[in-house]
Order: C-alpha cells, then structure tokens, then sequence
C-alpha cells in the first residue's frame, strides 16, 4: 500500500488514496448522527460515496491489483452490489422517479428501525452491528502488497416493504433521481426496472410555467438552477429530451444570469459557483451552449475566482507563554501548510473553499469549446498554458492540487471544505474534491508528472466517463 506524492515549492504533499477509500467505504456503510437530518438525500449522499471509490484506483491498496480496476471494483462483492442495486429500485416512486430514502416512507410503519442506533446507513443492512466487512477492509487496508485478502458478502440488505402510493412526505426528487441513476450505472445494472416512461412524465411534472423545475411537483420551494440541472441529465442520459420544454428552461437560466456573467438561484439574487456549473451544464448538455449570453464576462468572472488563502492571524500568546513555546507552535503550523496553494472561492470576497475547485473546473471545461477558435483574443484571461498541449489552462492546476490536498485529513481520510475543517461529515466535499482532481489530472496528465492517479471523469453528467459510457449503452443502444 502507497501514497502517491505531489508537489511544488520544494515540498511534496501526500495524496491520501488509500484513507480516502477507507473514509468512503465507512461511510457508505455507516454515518455519523449529524447526518441524520439529511436523511431523506441518503441517495446523493451513497452516491458521493459510491462515486469516490469509482474514481479511486485499485491499485492505491495493492500494487499487484489490476490498475484498470476502481478501489470500488476491488471491494465490493457481487451480492452486496446487487443488494445495493436492489435498495435503489426499492426507492422508485410508481409515479416516476426516485426517494431519497425509504425512511420517510415508512412513517407510521412499524417496520422502520432506520434511527434505532446513533449512527445511519446509507443503505440498510441485515444488521447495522456486524461491522465484519469494515473490519476486513481494515485488514485489505493494512495488510502487506501481495495480500489477496477480499470482503466477503454479510447477508442480502434488507428489504422495507415499497408504498404502493404517492405518499405526501416521500416524493420522487428530481436530484434524488438523478443521483440514483448514476448510482445504477456505477453499480452496472442493466436498467430492465427502470420505469423509463414514468420517470418522464415525472419530468414533465416537475417543469413550471416560467420554464424552472422543481425538486417535485408539489415542492414549496422555488424551482432553481439546480433542479433544472438534474432534468436536463436525465434527459441526456435517457436521450430523450421530449419530457421538457428546453427553450423555456435556458430562457429561465438566462434570467438568473448576473452582470459579472454568473448565474444565481433566482433572477436578483447573487451568483454562486454551483448554479452558474449547473446552469453552463444546461447550455451543453443540449447542444445550446452557442446561445449562451455574456460567454467572455462569464469566463472572466470564473478565472477571477482562483484566489491564494488568506492566513489566519496567528493568537496573540499569553504573558505566561515562552517564546521557545510560540516558535515551535508557529513551525508545526507552517509545515502543516503548502507554501503556495490557491484555491476556488464561490462569491467575490469569500475563502476558497474545496468544493468549488469541481463547480469552477468543469465550468471552465464545460466553456471551453466556445474559445477554441478565439485563443488569440482570450490571452488575457488564460493564467497558465500547459506545455505541449492544445489545451487553454485558465486556472493553475498545480496550486488547486495543493489547496485540495492540504484539505486532506491524514489519518482520518476525507477531503474537508478547508484545511483547518475535519471532513468527519463531508463525503460532499470529499467527492467534489477528488472530482476536481481527476479533472485538474486529466488535462494535464501528459505534461505534468505530479499528476494523481484517478480515473477520468465526465464534467457534465458529473460521474466517471467509464460510467457514462456504460449507460449510454444500457440506455440507448438497448432502448431501455
């Protein structure tokens, strides 16, 4: 078992691989408490999970592993995969669409134990006490380079009974869905469960007047960028666009869209990161990114948004600290740090934080086709371009690698938001993070020999491109 290593300034930062897979792996079996009130988007949250270990590499357990192998290729075994595949479909709304969890369709049934411990799972098991499989893993993590130890299966999941009924407190959710269905493909089903005609009609519902989605049709909240996001992936995977009325849809984008060129939840409301990803996503993903308004203001606002840290001021000592005290406190904290790191804030003034390295990437990947024939006119926003590639670098890849790798826990695994945050309860920002890498990775792989070893990843769907190759397959060659 290795660490791959990275560096600049001098100084090489450890990637964390192999905890990163055992903090996913945990995870996806067991939760902390605090994540009990997010219980009802346990699918994103096993998607983050599930799509971490598909771009970890095997091979960051044991060098011997088959370095085409995802860590999630090498852990989990056939029958705990099918068991994943079957909690999936159990959460399929006869109406269309997917839950989040089956926690709040079992209220007033006596067959839920779902917050019986302090802890949840994502995905329900024969019993939430036999850590067998965790403890194997330990073993796998730990064990020497030629260990051919595996995880054995510990029981089918367990399966809650699905309502037969649109139950008010348990409705599809087109981001649920959309999580769901990447989930699906990671896991290699074949798709023959999925109510392909429901689903659309669920779409369908979702889309309201001024061309904005909501997470369900009966939502209280305001549809926003983000639903319309999980719509347009739908439709791109299902490759049937007929569901939704796409005009309208950018047409609502366009009016979120803000001077600086970045999108907000709302029309006059501030731009973020995350909706001006989803919003250029929308544009792409149905060919429409030529009737993208304000495409330089838009570029220039991303590229501005790479910013170096600010250090936190040091606390003043107390009269009874010694200096020898202060100095050692003030070089542990040093070598804790990279020297020059510059991560992706999501508004101006904000810290960098590591989430937004993925929404401010892809986005710029996502752009990037409408300056492939401006690269003359567009210097002045390009920060670095890398050697012998045809590709515009508008961000520095190398310091966003060290900004994220400094957010690593090393002991623990786990990518926090930030470098002084502990990610015991961010399988988000982990995901995100190591999304952002495999990114920053990819396109600079053949020039830079610090690049990490993750596999590739698609910066529209937003899983790895092996699998949105697979479902393109399932999907479309198959008529599913």
């Amino acid at each position: 078992m290795t660490e791959q290593t990275t560096g600049s300034s001098g100084r090489e930062a450890p990637f964390h691989a192999s905890k990163h897979v055992l903090f996913c792996f945990r995870s996806l079996k067991f939760l902390p408490s605090p994540y009990q009130a997010e219980d009802q988007t346990r699918m994103t949250l096993a998607y983050f999970c599930l799509s971490s270990l598909s771009l970890l590499p095997s091979t960051c357990l044991s060098p011997t592993n088959d370095p085409s192998l995802s860590a999630l290729d090498v852990l989990l075994k056939s029958e705990q995969r099918q068991g994943y595949i079957d909690w999936v479909y159990e959460q399929q709304s006869p109406g269309g669409g997917f839950r989040g969890g089956d926690s709040m369709a079992a209220v007033g049934s006596q067959q839920s134990e779902i917050h019986q411990d302090s802890s949840i799972n994502l995905v329900p098991l024969s019993s939430q006490r036999d850590q067998d499989d965790f403890d194997r893993l330990m073993d796998y993590l730990d064990s020497d380079s030629d260990s051919e130890t595996h995880l054995e299966s510990r029981g089918t999941i367990s399966k809650a009974p699905a309502p037969q009924f649109e139950h008010p407190l348990a409705p599809a959710n087109l981001i649920q869905t959309y999580t769901a269905i990447l989930i699906l493909g990671i896991l290699e089903d074949d798709f023959s469960r999925l109510d392909r005609k429901a689903l659309l009609r669920f779409m369908a519902r979702c889309q309201l007047e001024d061309g904005s989605f909501l997470q369900f049709p009966s939502c209280p909240e305001a549809g926003d960028p983000r639903s319309t996001y999980a719509a347009f992936v739908l439709a791109s995977l299902l490759n049937d666009w007929s569901a939704i009325d796409v005009d309208r849809a950018l047409t609502f984008l366009m009016t979120c869209q803000r001077p600086d060129g970045g999108f907000a939840t709302r029309p006059g409301s501030e731009a973020q990161g995350g909706t001006t990803y989803c919003s250029i996503a929308c544009f792409s993903l149905a060919s429409k990114l030529p009737s993208l308004p304000n495409p330089h203001e838009l570029l220039r606002s991303l590229v501005g948004k790479q910013v170096v840290p600010v250090p936190e001021p040091a606390s003043t000592s107390s009269s009874s600290s010694s200096s020898s005290s202060s100095t050692s406190s003030s070089s542990s904290a040093e070598e804790s740090t990279p020297r020059r790191c510059a991560g992706f804030q999501g508004r101006l003034g904000k810290p960098p934080d590591a989430c937004y390295s993925f929404w401010t990437i892809a986005s710029l990947l996502l752009l990037s086709p409408l300056f492939q024939e401006q690269e003359p006119k567009m210097v002045v926003f390009v920060k670095r371009r890398a050697k012998s590639t045809s590709k515009m670098m508008w961000y520095d890849a190398s310091l966003d690698r060290e900004w994220l790798l400094a957010c690593q826990h090393g002991v623990y695994g786990g990518i926090a938001r930030e470098p002084s945050a502990m990610p015991g309860k961010d399988v988000y920002h982990t995901y995100l993070s190591l999304a952002a890498l495999s990114l920053g990775s990819s396109m600079t792989s053949h020039v830079d020999e610090h690049a990490l070893d993750l596999a590739s990843l698609d910066p529209g769907w937003n899983c790895s491109t092996k699998v949105k190759v697979y479902i393109q397959q399932q999907i479309r060659l198959h008529g599913i």
